[in-house]
C-alpha cells in the first residue's frame, strides 16, 4: 500500500529511508483485489494530499507494489503521470506541469 508522499523539484532521486515532508498525506482509500491462494494482488489508491511546494514529481512508498498508471487532480486538472521506479521502495510520478501548492489528489494509481 501506499502511506507516505513526497515533493521533489526535476531531480529523478529517490528519497533515502523516508519521504520529505513537502506533501501531507491527509486520506487514504483503497480498493484491493485479493485471489486466495496467490502471493499478489491488485488494486487502486486514492491518495488526498497537501502540497506544500509546487512541483512536477511525486514520490510514494511503494515497497513491493509495481504501480502500472497514476494520475493526479489538483482542481479542475486532471494529469496523468508517468511512473518512474526506483526499484526498491520508492516510485516516482512524473508531471508534464508542475502541481502548485495546495490540495492534490493521486485519485488513480493501480498496482
Amino acid at each position: 500500500m501506499l502511506f507516505g508522499i513526497s515533493v521533489a523539484g526535476l531531480a529523478a532521486t529517490p528519497p533515502v529511508l523516508r519521504l520529505s515532508g513537502d506533501v501531507r498525506p491527509l486520506k487514504h482509500t483503497a480498493a484491493l483485489s485479493l485471489r486466495p491462494g496467490t502471493e499478489t494482488f491488485s488494486g487502486q489508491m486514492v491518495i488526498d494530499v497537501d502540497i506544500r511546494k509546487p512541483s512536477s514529481l511525486i514520490w510514494l512508498n511503494a515497497t513491493e507494489l509495481s504501480i502500472s498508471e497514476a494520475t493526479v487532480e489538483t482542481g479542475a486538472t486532471k494529469q496523468t503521470a508517468a511512473v518512474e521506479s526506483d526499484g526498491a521502495d520508492f516510485a516516482g510520478l512524473r508531471l508534464a506541469t508542475p502541481l502548485p501548492a495546495g490540495p492534490a489528489r493521486d485519485c488513480d494509481s493501480r498496482a
